[in-house]
């Protein structure tokens, strides 16, 4: 994975942490294995979805350099709106965030 967006996961875990649920997402990541799926779902329901966000923002981490954009796309899918903006290199600031999420929002309504 290209490292700035390696870098952009790690400083926008902890918001992450807050906005997703795995288990809704992992099918819709390809670049996971199986074995990947099994321990974010086992993560999850022994330790809490927010260690098996940690979990699986590691593996996305560790797969190609598609993962970030699957990631992406998957919460985009799969509901998670916000966690898709979150992941957005351009989005710096609270102000930017919410004027840039607004006209986001219509263009993704209207491309899906």
């Amino acid at each position: 994975m290209i490292e700035s967006f390696k870098k952009l996961l790690e400083e926008r875990l902890c918001y992450l942490q807050e906005e997703i649920v795995p288990k809704k997402l992992v099918n819709w990541i390809k670049c996971l294995q199986n074995s990947d799926k099994e321990l974010i779902a086992c993560t999850e329901q022994n330790e809490g979805e927010i260690k098996a966000v940690n979990v699986l923002i590691d593996r996305v981490k560790r797969r190609d350099d598609d993962g970030y954009f699957q990631l992406v796309r998957a919460c985009r899918k799969s509901g998670h709106q916000h966690a898709a903006m979150l992941l957005d290199p351009w989005c710096k600031s609270k102000f930017f965030f919410v004027i840039y999420g607004y006209f986001a929002l219509k263009i993704i309504s209207i491309l899906l």
